[in-house]
């Protein structure tokens, strides 16, 4: 199925893993569909685990108030979604999400081999997601860009995850010779750019990542998704406008790259707050300089 009704495959194992965790063999899962009401909904959330952040609580509310939304369209159910109007618990958590730093990856491009060393460069220097480096072919490289055209989630083939994921990157000179380095090492035997040595279907990245790279990083080590939050938080330190980082991470809305994508950095505050204090020094004291002049000044005798 396409279009509006089309469900990403990992978006049906994650409802799939939802009803598993909390809801089958629950008193939730004894009520029947059209019986069910807003006081069974908040009971049941208010029932869940409370030490599990208020994101999951949010989460496990927005599929149940899709299967009630899709049992109204069908006319299992008349009136009111019995979601509506319920509160999510958990606990609110803080964001910290890593954000690879540039020594970082550099130790880990003179550490890894490949394939996982070209593959963390392509993650490093372009901000694409792990499904996205999967599904890259040979015919998506010119040699200056990487163009999304696709994604592959375990052996799902599928199309870019919005509209704006799909569409062309630059690839930057240090990459581009990495990316060239690699393609002379591992002869062309698929498509993908990235391929597993066996069946030559896309790279299992997270093999790749327990097998090769956690073994040789240790806690370094902090996930494919790092990459795309650090690509955005140094373009954005070195002075790249908020909506040009959210244009080069592909995001559908800048708010979500301003909050989830530029980390916070102390010691970049530290030097913003510096820089401020060296400008506002300089203005002090050319004022300063201004009203002494001006003081020092006779008065003009007739």
């Amino acid at each position: 199925m396409s279009g509006e009704f089309h469900l990403e495959p990992s978006t049906v194992k994650g409802y799939r893993d939802i009803w598993k965790f909390h809801g089958k063999g629950k008193p939730i899962a004894t009520i029947r569909v059209r019986d069910f009401h807003t006081a069974h909904a908040q009971g049941f959330l208010m029932g869940l685990d409370q030490s599990l952040s208020h994101q999951t609580h949010l989460r496990i509310k927005a599929f149940l108030s899709g299967v009630f939304s899709r049992a109204k369209q069908v006319g299992a159910i008349i009136g009111v979604n019995p979601m509506d109007n319920t509160k999510a618990g958990g606990t609110k958590k803080k964001f910290r999400g890593v954000a690879y730093t540039l020594d970082v990856i550099q130790d880990m491009l003179e550490r890894l081999p490949d394939p996982a060393r070209t593959a963390c460069a392509t993650a490093a220097f372009t901000g694409l997601s792990a499904s996205e480096l999967r599904g890259l072919r040979w015919t998506d490289y010119d040699g200056r860009r990487l163009t999304v055209r696709q994604k592959v989630w375990r052996r799902h083939i599928g199309q870019p995850k919005t509209e704006a994921r799909e569409g062309a990157v630059p690839v930057i000179p240090a990459l581009r010779k990495i990316v060239d380095d690699y393609r002379e090492s591992f002869p062309k035997k698929s498509d993908f750019i990235f391929r597993g040595s066996k069946m030559g279907f896309a790279l299992n990245l997270d093999n790749v990542s327990r097998r090769v790279i956690t073994p040789i990083l240790g806690k370094e080590w902090a996930g494919w998704h790092s990459f795309r939050r650090g690509l955005g938080t140094r373009l954005f330190y070195l002075g790249t406008d908020a909506r040009t980082v959210h244009m080069i991470l592909r995001h559908a809305n800048v708010s979500t790259t301003m909050a989830h994508y530029i980390i916070p950095d102390p010691a970049e505050a530290q030097s913003a707050m510096e820089r401020f204090g060296r400008v506002l020094d300089s203005k002090w004291t050319q004022a300063r300089t201004q009203r002494k002049g001006k003081m020092s000044k006779k008065p003009y005798e007739h």
